[in-house]
């Protein structure tokens, strides 16, 4: 949904069909096709094991990975990325959210907005500010 936001920000005429989304449980497992007590079973197992090699194999370069979107040429895709941990990305910790503005201006050093992303009081400012949209639209 942020992803669509942004977009939309931006001026790209998109809807949610538009973004490619990569979930972050595979197909096979997820709850369409996986009753919960088999998932709960065997399904996470299977899940964290393919997750712990993706893991690996990012530390192993020297890099994390993170559940991002990103918005290029048009085109918005929300997936695992890996990062490097030396970029506003790789050292993002706890529950913050991270935009970075990468452009020709912005160039080498992008533009960095970061906060919190979760937690009671984002949580309620945000039920907050849907009410006031919603009011204003009336």
């Amino acid at each position: 949904r942020k992803a669509l936001i942004l977009a939309r920000m931006m001026g790209w005429q998109k809807e949610m069909g538009d973004i490619q989304l990569e979930s972050m449980v595979p197909a096979d497992l997820a709850q369409e096709n996986m009753p919960l007590d088999q998932f709960m079973a065997t399904g996470l197992q299977s899940l964290d094991k393919a997750m712990e090699e993706k893991v690996q194999a990012a530390k192993a370069k020297g890099a994390v990975l993170r559940y991002a979107a990103t918005l290029e040429g048009g085109a918005c895709k929300v997936g695992i990325v890996e990062v490097s941990r030396d970029t506003p990305l790789g050292r993002l910790r706890g529950t913050d959210n991270i935009l970075t503005v990468d452009s020709e201006i912005y160039s080498p050093s992008p533009l960095v907005i970061q906060g919190r992303g979760a937690g009671p009081m984002c949580t309620a400012l945000g039920v907050l500010a849907d009410a006031v949209e919603i009011f204003n639209q009336k």
